[in-house]
């Protein structure tokens, strides 16, 4: 059986290609890992690394033979196992950060005062992604492909005016939740997600204080995960 890196690895990597499909890009397959040769929206990789066995110099060669191909394209590697290195194929160290882990378990703590609801029109995922960017207007991340998908949710958190407050991601893949994209309510957010699939285990990855914040919603820290880019010149 995967060991829970690579578990969290491959749900991460499907999450990865559920948006890049939403924008309608093409996806492939390389030596233990996804990919896309597109330009992918903000935020999300190029190639993710799914199989800490795999060869790494054949990964290196698929990643140098992608830039070629599209030498046009700002290209983001998730190195999921820490095995490669692509500083002498130009790439920079984006981010360190660390895989997290925690079992299905009851949550009865007090879920506080937002109420969570799935998010379900084109029009509430854009005021959701609004408010989980926090900054100035940029090109769509999420589109609203992305509601069809049932082993995808979306959550928002609402305050008693209505107003949206918190949300996050949590999609189902390899046998486990993986969560990503969180904002403002931790706990509530942990909560709503397992209230949805309260039989599944728990997965993502974070880094600095976020990871503190798990840990002490009771995630283990996992192996590390490296993050590479390379922009165009």
């Amino acid at each position: 059986m995967s060991d829970r890196e690579e578990i969290a690895a491959r749900n991460n990597a499907d999450w990865c290609v559920a948006v890049w499909r939403s924008h309608g890009l093409p996806v492939e397959t390389g030596p233990g890992l996804v990919a896309c040769r597109r330009r992918t929206p903000r935020s999300y990789p190029n190639v993710v690394t799914v199989d800490r066995n795999a060869d790494a110099a054949a990964q290196a060669d698929f990643i140098a033979a992608l830039c070629a191909a599209a030498p046009h394209v700002d290209v983001g590697v998730k190195d999921s196992f820490v095995r490669l290195d692509l500083t002498d194929q130009g790439f920079e160290l984006h981010f360190d950060a660390r895989w997290v882990f925690r079992a299905a378990m009851p949550d009865t703590a007090d879920p506080g005062p937002l109420r969570w609801r799935r998010v379900e029109t084109a029009a509430d995922l854009a005021a959701w992604e609004a408010a989980w960017s926090a900054s100035a207007p940029a090109p769509c991340v999420f589109r609203a492909r992305l509601l069809a998908e049932p082993a995808v949710a979306v959550l928002a958190g609402f305050d008693t005016g209505d107003r949206l407050r918190a949300g996050g991601v949590a999609s189902r893949a390899a046998g486990v939740l993986g969560l990503s994209n969180i904002f403002g309510s931790r706990r509530g957010f942990l909560q709503a997600a397992a209230s949805l699939w309260p039989d599944l285990d728990m997965v993502g990855y974070e880094t600095g204080d976020d990871l503190k914040a798990m840990e002490y919603y009771g995630f283990a820290a996992l192996g590390p995960l490296r993050v590479w880019t390379k922009p165009t010149r």
